[in-house]
């Protein structure tokens, strides 16, 4: 079993409650992602470093226009931040 860095579950936590398995997904441009079994069900988890230069502005864009995308698209479940 693979498991996320602890400061990611922290800031996950709320949302997933505990995570009981960690899928790594290499498809994507993001820093990590990651499907999740956690108390709350599975989930898809995207993250992105808050870093000048990063990718950080793209999933910014994802979670604005998601309602308006959802014919095409999943429905965005949460958003979390911190300063990193």
């Amino acid at each position: 079993m693979v498991r996320p860095r602890d400061e990611v579950k922290e800031l996950i936590r709320p949302y997933t409650g505990n995570v009981e398995d960690v899928g790594h997904d290499n498809r994507s441009f993001t820093d990590l992602t990651m499907v999740l079994d956690a108390d709350g069900g599975r989930v898809f988890v995207k993250a992105m470093r808050n870093r000048p230069g990063g990718r950080r502005d793209q999933l910014l864009r994802e979670r604005e226009i998601n309602p308006f995308v959802r014919e095409f698209a999943p429905r965005l479940l949460w958003s979390a931040e911190n300063e990193d």
